[in-house]
């Protein structure tokens, strides 16, 4: 039987590559999410529809499922520094492709750019805080994804505040370039946790992920798509369903990701007393009750407080599955790693671009049915895993 218990005699500390790694995922995720806000600028821009708009994020999901298969392998060829430093360097020049791009050719490329460096990236955050932090991996999981709520948080207040500004979207995205420029001439010399999927020869590199890791695989990909049709669709769900000014929209995602970062708060206290697997199913209903006022909301203000319930909701899925399948694949935690980032890729690239096509077709209100029985199998889904995880 796997040990999944945080030891509760074991105190938590955070080293100076605990607080690098943190940041390093902050820059990530905020770029990540800033994908969402910008849609109806870029739809505007260039004249394209859904389908095209969500060619985006498609491009960003493609590079994840790329690192998702290969990013284990270039890690041991490049080594865990390099691929750390790499990754964001990377991801910065796909941003440059991004804001200097002249059409949706060009963007779409700049956005798949961002997604390779930045899945690496994502890959050594988790694989090094898993290393690190061991028995208390699931603390470090949650606090980490808590950090990156702060800084998603910021993102739309910062495009905002540039179009404000500037009437442009893009200031926003150079800020976060410069952020990551920052820390590397200030951090990079601090230490990196040692490399155990390749320094240690023998069963660590033989040993397979058992079957317990790909249902939680499974489950990782429902919840991703999920959360990413959500934040990249619902600033235009808010536009042509609710009436929203698309500026409005997109600062008002600002309360999903304020909810997320209660909620992951919350979680990394929980996670210290509990199992991560025994708090999914309380999660899901959240998000289901907040999913529901969402999309169905009769009034503008039910709208908003869906949104904010969803984020409270949403926030604690990955983090906590994560936290399950690096306890169920520590021995490979490299590999289970690289293929959580392979769960996630496909299911950005897949689950929101479905919902954009269909959304062409019977618009987005209607489409919005597909995430409420992805949250309903989630639901169904999870007691299953508790199941399984405890034999």
């Amino acid at each position: 039987m796997i040990n999944r218990k945080n030891a509760p005699g074991i105190s938590f500390r955070r080293t100076e590559f605990t607080w690098l790694a943190y940041l390093m995922l902050g820059f990530y995720s905020a770029l990540q999410s800033g994908l969402g806000p910008i849609v109806p600028f870029l739809r505007d821009e260039f004249n394209i529809n859904y389908t095209v708009a969500g060619l985006h994020l498609s491009a960003f999901a493609l590079a994840k499922v790329f690192i998702g298969f290969s990013g284990e392998r270039i890690t041991q060829i490049i080594g865990r520094r390099f691929a750390f430093w790499s990754g964001g360097a990377v991801m910065s020049a796909g941003v440059v492709f991004l804001i200097t791009g002249t059409s949706p050719h060009l963007t779409i490329l700049g956005t798949f750019i961002m997604g390779t460096g930045g899945s690496l990236l994502l890959m050594m955050v988790q694989a090094t805080l898993s290393d690190l932090h061991g028995q208390q991996r699931a603390v470090a999981l949650t606090e980490s994804n808590l950090i990156a709520s702060l800084f998603t948080t910021t993102v739309p207040l910062l495009i905002g505040l540039s179009l404000m500004l500037t009437g442009n979207w893009r200031p926003a995205f150079i800020v976060l370039i410069l952020f990551w420029i920052l820390n590397f001439i200030v951090q990079h010399s601090i230490a990196m946790p040692h490399d155990r999927d390749v320094s240690e020869v023998g069963k660590w590199q033989r040993e397979k992920l058992p079957g317990q890791f790909w249902l939680i695989w499974v489950w990782l990909f429902i919840s991703v798509g999920i959360e990413w049709s959500i934040v990249f669709w619902t600033a235009e769900f808010l536009v042509g369903h609710v009436g929203l000014e698309a500026n409005f929209a997109s600062t008002l995602m600002s309360l999903f990701f304020v909810a997320m970062i209660a909620a992951r708060f919350i979680a990394s206290r929980l996670t210290r007393l509990y199992d991560p697997g025994r708090l999914l199913l309380p999660a899901i209903f959240i998000l289901l009750v907040g999913f529901s006022l969402l999309w169905q909301g009769q009034a503008p203000v039910l709208h908003f407080i869906g949104l904010f319930i969803c984020g409270a909701g949403i926030a604690n899925l990955y983090p906590l599955g994560l936290s399950v399948a690096a306890n169920i694949g520590e021995n490979s935690i490299n590999r289970a790693s690289a293929r959580v980032a392979l769960a996630a890729g496909l299911a950005i690239m897949i689950i929101p671009q479905i919902m954009g096509s269909i959304g062409d077709t019977i618009g987005l209100f209607n489409t919005f049915a597909v995430i409420f029985i992805l949250i309903c199998f989630l639901l169904l889904m999870t007691p299953v895993i508790q199941h399984r995880i405890k034999d």
